[in-house]
């Protein structure tokens, strides 16, 4: 596909991300809805880095009364699509969501799009793809993607399943997080999928653990992500302090109000609501470990950021086991293994440091920059050249 804004950027070919949920935003501008995500924080870190190795870069996003098109600083090119509209619910998707969506992958123009996890927007981006001689890859972002199908793991309605299976079943590539969604992908799909962890620069040094004992747990205050579990490990510790940073979100039940009340009224829990990422390194840095209490996950750029700072992490969920195996951690069942294992890594500072340095040598080997950005500029460029290929064949 023709690159008409890129030939005095980059002999490179241009991609293009597509990420219409709002913490995009954020991520991109700094300003915007008072969301975050990982997996949109990782595009964002991956699309500067390519930015900066000289690759045309452009988004599509969501209609959040930004500027339609708008460039940030770093030089990536933002392309909104749809937002809110007054239409009635049954005609949304067809007159608005899927027309809008389709016009802005139109002008991102691009050789490679990129759509990030799976749904609807994965098989319109598929099907755009195949019309207009550009390439598609999905990039999954949760354990769940692989059973968008499924009643009992999916977040995907079911309305929209039919377009994440064309989706699936057309990209050209699909990227995987872990090991286990690449098994998971190959039995439930019979698809061969590509493992591209995530990316995280290291600070140059861990930070010196002094004062109390204090755990920090960030992420989406909703269902999903048992934040009701935490609370119940911080009536078991009265002396050990708790911080808790999360925005609003609605996987599995909105549960943000009953938590917040809950939290406002306990000793040791400093209650925070939604923290940009960006104003939570020092926290991570000031935290004896990092507590997640979900019930699935990808791979979290928290467990990155708390192992960068040489933090542990004490985690319900452990994604291809890294925890259990790099010895990162502790893999925990339940409040009461929770609570046990705050309790050792509080009580045990060498360990907790030991902990702490493996996982910083973990995130260097892995997820560096040095590692990840090169494997993801040769998918870029092989893909790419398999177009060429198959247009001169």
């Amino acid at each position: 596909m023709a690159d008409s804004g890129a030939g005095q950027l980059s002999s490179k070919p241009s991609v293009c991300f597509v990420a219409p949920s709002a913490p995009m935003i954020r991520v991109l501008l700094g300003s915007g809805p008072a969301e975050a995500g990982g997996s949109q924080l990782q595009l964002g870190l991956m699309a500067n880095m390519l930015r900066h190795r000289g690759w045309a870069v452009r988004f599509v996003v969501g209609d959040f009364l930004q500027q339609r098109q708008t460039t940030t600083a770093s030089g990536i090119e933002l392309i909104a699509s749809y937002g809110h509209t007054r239409l009635p619910k049954g005609l949304r998707f067809v007159l608005h969501r899927m027309p809008r969506m389709w016009r802005a992958l139109g002008k991102a123009a691009a050789d490679v799009y990129v759509c990030q996890g799976v749904g609807w927007e994965t098989g319109l981006v598929a099907a755009f793809c195949r019309l207009h001689g550009a390439k598609c890859i999905i990039r999954m972002g949760s354990a769940a993607d692989p059973f968008f199908d499924s009643d009992a793991v999916s977040f995907i309605p079911r309305k929209d399943r039919w377009l994440s299976a064309y989706g699936l079943g057309h990209a050209h590539v699909i990227t995987a997080q872990t090991q286990e969604q690449l098994s998971a992908l190959r039995e439930r799909l019979g698809r061969d999928g590509v493992l591209l962890r995530n990316v995280w620069q290291v600070p140059d040094e861990a930070a010196t653990l002094n004062g109390a004992p204090r755990v920090l747990w960030a992420g989406r205050i909703e269902g999903v992500k048992r934040p009701q579990m935490l609370l119940d490990v911080a009536e078991r510790l009265q002396d050990v302090h708790f911080v808790m940073a999360g925005g609003r979100g609605t996987l599995r039940g909105d549960c943000f109000d009953s938590v917040e009340i809950r939290a406002r009224g306990m000793a040791n829990v400093d209650f925070r609501a939604f923290v940009p990422p960006s104003e939570l390194d020092a926290e991570y840095a000031a935290a004896s470990a990092l507590l997640c209490t979900s019930e699935i996950e990808g791979f979290p750029n928290t467990f990155l950021q708390a192992w960068g700072h040489g933090r542990p992490v004490v985690s319900t969920y452990d994604p291809d086991e890294v925890i259990c195996r790099e010895r990162v951690g502790v893999h925990c069942r339940d409040v009461e293994e929770v609570a046990e294992a705050i309790k050792f890594i509080c009580r045990d500072s060498a360990e907790a440091e030991a902990m702490g340095a493996r996982g910083r040598a973990y995130v260097k080997a892995h997820h560096s920059p040095e590692v990840v950005i090169p494997k993801l500029e040769r998918l870029l460029l092989d893909v790419v050249r398999s177009n060429h290929e198959q247009q001169s064949a």
